[in-house]
Order: structure tokens, then sequence, then C-alpha cells
């Protein structure tokens, strides 16, 4: 799967970490592990990097439906589900800014879409001191991942 989960329970929070190629069956399935992680009910906020994510595979009905799965699922928490997208490819935009409304338009979760890391941060309103914590790879949350793609003469 293209992606790498990283969870913070200290924070609450999880850095999901796209990269590649992902379909709506790879965020289905990244949702389902993250939700039966053994931290999964400690967890607040989320942050989804898509800054290395070469192609979003996705379509509105798939999109629509994990919203609302994602909204029902934050309304059985204690405290609102709050869920920061990072993505730098304005082709994504128009389907990462419906799928936030739609996260959010049930009150249950908070969802929105940011182009970079520290606007993420501040907007989930955790410490900057985030940015400095390593992900699965042994980066920084605040570095992006190395594009695997090669230089073509």
């Amino acid at each position: 799967m293209p992606l790498d989960l990283t969870f913070f329970p200290h924070w609450n929070l999880v850095h999901v970490d796209y990269f590649g190629c992902a379909t709506v069956g790879n965020i289905v399935r990244s949702y389902s592990d993250m939700m039966s992680h053994p931290e999964a009910g400690r967890l607040r906020y989320a942050i989804n990097d898509l800054r290395s994510l070469e192609n979003l595979n996705v379509f509105y009905e798939g999109m629509s439906h994990m919203a609302r799965t994602i909204s029902a699922d934050a309304a059985l928490r204690p405290a609102p589900w709050e869920i920061a997208i990072v993505s730098t490819q304005r082709g994504m935009t128009r389907i990462l800014t419906d799928y936030c409304a739609q996260v959010s338009r049930a009150g249950t979760a908070r969802c929105g879409l940011f182009s970079d890391i520290p606007a993420a941060v501040d907007w989930l309103g955790v410490s900057r001191d985030v940015m400095d914590l390593s992900v699965t790879d042994g980066r920084l949350i605040m570095d992006a991942r190395p594009s695997d793609r090669r230089p073509t003469a």
C-alpha cells in the first residue's frame, strides 16, 4: 500500500504519509488499519500528508462514502476528530476540498486542506513541536518524502 501510518500517542496524533499512486481502496484500507490500531481510541488529530502523492486515483462516490464513514465514526468519539490534509498538487484541490466539506458537514469532525505542514499544524491547534517528530522512515513530519522519480535526460 502506498502509505505509512505513524502514531504519536503522547500527542493523540496520527501522521498518514501517502506516496506514489493512491486509490479509494488504499484510503479505505489505511483508515481500517488506523482504526484497528491499539492507539486508535486515543487519537484526536490526523495529518494526512499527500505532498509526495503523484496520483490520487479516486472517484466522487468513493470519497463521499469515505467521508460519511469518517463522520459517523467521529460521532462515537469523546472529542471531535480533527483532520488536516496537506497537498501541494492543484489537480487534487477540487476533490479534496469537497471531501473536507463532506467530512465537516455532520459537525462530528473537522477537516481542512492545506498546502504546507505548518499551516496544518496551526489549524489543528497542536504544538509546532510535532513537526520535529520522526515518522516511520526516519524523516521529520516537516520533511516531505524524497521522490522516487528519476530525472530523465
